[in-house]
């Protein structure tokens, strides 16, 4: 599964809050995922909105899953659209690559989270500089 179309709309819940808030994994156990997001459900499939703003200040709109063997990301806004897929590590739909296997994703939500944070971080360096710094 590439991933799901733009999170927007589907089933909400409101914003989590506290220092560290837990979701259960398919397999049930737990992991620590974003403080403010948003579950909502896009052509069936279950996931999370969330906010990130980059160490520069930019704001993103990201949305996490669990494709059945992993985490993925989508960036949901801003558009993300004419920089080169590897140097900015994307695959096709603005689904982050998160991790050196075939399928990009992360074990965990909070591996994909914390990969998601970053990336932020990078693309904000690129959109002003036009180098990718990791």
């Amino acid at each position: 599964m590439v991933g799901p179309g733009p999170a927007r709309g589907g089933s909400t819940s409101g914003p989590s809050t506290g220092a560290g808030p837990s979701e259960p994994s398919p397999s049930g156990s737990t992991s620590a995922g974003p403080v403010e997001k948003r579950e909502v459900k896009v052509a069936g499939v279950r996931g999370f909105l969330f906010p990130v703003t980059s160490e520069a200040g930019d704001p993103y709109q990201l949305f996490v899953w669990f494709d059945g063997s992993g985490y993925q990301v989508k960036v949901v806004s801003p558009e993300v659209e004419g920089c080169d897929a590897h140097v900015c590590h994307l695959f096709p739909g603005a689904r982050l690559c998160l991790g050196p296997g075939a399928g990009g994703g992360q074990a965990t939500l909070e591996g994909a989270y914390a990969k998601s944070v970053l990336w932020a971080n990078g693309f904000s360096v690129w959109r002003r500089t036009g180098t990718f710094p990791f």
